[in-house]
């Protein structure tokens, strides 16, 4: 904290705010390190979500109806 002082003290209007931290979004996993967190995350957006034949010509088909 001194070097930060030190370095913006002089700043008209500069303030340092020490709070306790009640709650976090997204919460805090409290299992898992933040590491492992991210290579949950990472591994969760590279599955492939499938849709049907049928779906897939409905979703084309609602779009080529559109205005």
């Amino acid at each position: 904290m001194d070097k930060i002082e030190d370095a913006l003290g002089d700043l008209e209007g500069f303030r340092i705010f020490i709070i306790n931290v009640k709650a976090t979004l997204p919460r805090i996993n409290s299992n898992n390190n933040p590491a492992e967190e991210m290579a949950e995350e990472i591994e969760d957006e590279k599955k492939v979500e499938r849709i049907s034949r049928e779906e897939l010509y409905s979703s084309i088909s609602q779009l080529m109806d559109f205005p």
